[in-house]
């Protein structure tokens, strides 16, 4: 009769290799407390060690990304303002050349015909 693998979570695995690096125990004390082979203990403290500064460097990586894409996202929103305030400005340009076109011809029609002058 063959025996099943024994499969432990991510949580008991970094449980026990905290206790392996912390070092207040030793391995084989640490292994008779868990019930877990001493080389399994050695190879979880390894891991663990290893992927430490992993996380560290992911979790600058991931700031600089958001960081990037917030910027990219207020250049554009940037943009988007520009040609809004150009295009409100060439707008309020046209309107104001259209009111004084049109008040001066009135000026010159009601200076030329005596004032009375019926629109």
């Amino acid at each position: 009769m063959s025996q099943q693998r024994k499969i432990y979570s991510a949580d008991f695995k970094a449980k026990v290799a905290l206790a392996a690096i912390k070092g207040q125990q030793t391995i084989n004390e640490i292994a008779s407390n868990f019930s877990v082979h001493p080389n399994q203990i050695t190879q979880w403290k390894k891991q663990a060690l290893s992927a430490i500064p992993d996380s560290f460097s992911q979790h600058r990586a991931r700031e600089a990304r958001s960081d990037e894409d917030l910027r990219a996202q207020l250049y554009q929103q940037i943009g988007q303002l520009k040609s809004r305030v150009g295009l409100a400005q060439k707008k309020s340009w046209t309107n104001h050349l259209t009111s004084s076109a049109s008040w001066s011809s009135r000026q010159i029609s009601e200076s030329v015909c005596g004032g009375s002058v019926s629109y």
